[in-house]
């Protein structure tokens, strides 16, 4: 569930959910009805929200089972600088 994984990686990358919401700019009750379920984030949002945590809108979405960074540790030499230079430019 959509929740469940953003509850999971809100708290693995050492936030609480008002000081993740202040980073997305909205409310926490906002976040709070997330991680609940009793509502979801729009798509900008979902894309927002994976550049801010660093890992996938497939992997926010259960689509895969591999965030990006385990996506990430996959890629050869040549594929990660530029894959990490994407992600700083987006994050």
């Amino acid at each position: 569930m959509f929740g469940d994984v953003l509850r999971n990686e809100i708290k693995a990358k050492g936030y609480s959910q008002k000081e993740f919401a202040q980073k997305m700019n909205i409310s926490p009750s906002a976040v709070n009805a997330w991680v609940k379920g009793t509502r979801k984030p729009d798509i900008d949002s979902v894309i927002i929200i994976s550049r801010i945590l660093n890992v996938s809108t497939d992997y926010l979405l259960e689509l895969t089972t591999n965030s990006i960074n385990e996506t990430t540790a996959a890629l050869s030499q040549n594929e990660d600088p530029l894959l990490q230079k994407i992600i700083d430019t987006w994050s």
